[in-house]
């Protein structure tokens, strides 16, 4: 079972208290946003199901896991002995992508099974997924016994391909990043990871600025979209990347 230190907190605070914690308190609780909590509750819906358990809520929209007390208990227990991670899968192979993109010659599987904290079989897994994303953007990953993992394709098709991956798979995170850097509420110097602050800063306020003066319209995800290339761009002609 995969489970994250918060998702591990959250059904313990559930299973403590009962119908008294709600999306709201518990946002509050753990200092993150509502829309993080929902997520997190999803995953969590997902671990309770081998169980035969569900999360439901009451009349007050608190929360509380139904279900026969044993299986509870064997919940319990097995949350116990479980080693949680701060990274899921989907961010695991974000990292895999990104370190692929940013490097530009061929890595061996053990080396990147090490950096990821996977097994060789998990890397394989991860490495199929990651092939079949890039080949979309017309970029080829191989891997060759003795060589190792390599990539090859243009860095207009780079960029597309990496910029994407983080729309389709972590604009929630984007939308939560973009909003606690405008209220000035976050610390992290990378946003999702990634993404150098201090550009998206200055970005926002100038897309927002050229929107404005032309007075044009933009779907939340269209803005978040050309925020998030532009800014990847810069990062990466930064790195010395360059068509």
């Amino acid at each position: 079972m995969f489970i994250t230190s918060r998702e591990k907190v959250i059904i313990d605070l559930i299973v403590k208290t009962s119908g008294k914690h709600n999306v709201h308190s518990l946002s509050e609780f753990l200092q993150v946003s509502v829309r993080t909590v929902q997520r997190d509750l999803k995953s969590i819906e997902k671990l309770l199901e081998p169980f035969s358990l569900k999360l439901k809520r009451n009349a007050n929209d608190g929360l509380f896991i139904d279900g026969k007390n044993e299986q509870i208990y064997k919940l319990i227990q097995t949350l116990a002995k479980l080693h949680p991670t701060d990274l899921t899968p989907d961010q695991r192979k974000l990292r895999l992508l990104i370190i692929l993109l940013h490097e530009e010659f061929s890595f061996k599987q053990q080396m990147l099974a090490s950096q990821l904290g996977v097994s060789g079989v998990t890397l394989s897994s991860y490495l199929d997924d990651i092939e079949e994303w890039l080949s979309k953007y017309s970029i080829t990953l191989t891997r060759k016994r003795g060589v190792g993992v390599e990539i090859a394709g243009n860095e207009m098709n780079k960029r597309h391909a990496l910029a994407n991956y983080f729309l389709v798979y972590f604009y929630e995170d984007l939308i939560e990043g973009l909003y606690l850097l405008n209220s000035e509420s976050t610390n992290n110097e990378k946003i999702v990871g990634y993404f150098s602050k201090q550009f998206l800063i200055v970005i926002d306020q100038l897309v927002n600025q050229n929107i404005q003066q032309g007075k044009s319209r933009l779907a939340d995800r269209d803005f978040i979209g050309l925020v998030i290339y532009i800014c990847l761009t810069l990062q990466r002609i930064e790195q010395n990347f360059f068509y």
